[in-house]
């Protein structure tokens, strides 16, 4: 099956919220906002230049918080704020009819589907995609409905 690329979500944030978002459980931004900011547009402008789709999409502190716990993530990692910031983009980007899987890839967008025993495996294991991306649940608009 041939996809097109997928547009990645690339977390951003605003100079007034970076303090807080900083001081979140177990952050990792260390860098002054000057310093986080320098290199985010050089990482962007490096992956544009490559090929790849991307948009920023700004994150605020209280939903990093909320989502964090929502997946159950004791810090707010970089992964953490990618993983929010792909799952917005998705959102804003949202077709009509999604066809339903059970798990997606973070990175390439693949879907796959499980027969439902399997389905606590397969995710217990954490495996990834073809892609190297993770596989998680997708929204609700794609989840599969439930037998």
């Amino acid at each position: 099956m041939v996809q097109s690329p997928r547009m990645i979500g690339v977390p951003w944030f605003r100079r007034d919220s970076y303090p807080r978002i900083q001081s979140l459980p177990g952050s990792d931004l260390k860098d002054s906002y000057e310093q986080w900011q320098e290199r985010a547009e050089r990482m962007f402008n490096v992956m544009h230049s490559a090929g790849q789709k991307l948009t920023r999409v700004v994150l605020e502190p209280d939903e990093l918080k909320r989502f964090a716990q929502e997946i159950g993530a004791d810090a707010i990692t970089a992964n953490v704020r990618a993983e929010l910031a792909n799952r917005k983009l998705e959102e804003m980007h949202q077709v009509d009819d999604p066809a339903p899987c059970d798990l997606f890839c973070i990175r390439c967008g693949s879907q796959y589907s499980y027969p439902q025993e399997l389905l606590r495996v397969v995710e217990g294991l954490q495996i990834t995609c073809e892609c190297g991306g993770r596989l998680r649940r997708p929204p609700p608009a794609m989840q599969k409905p439930a037998v």
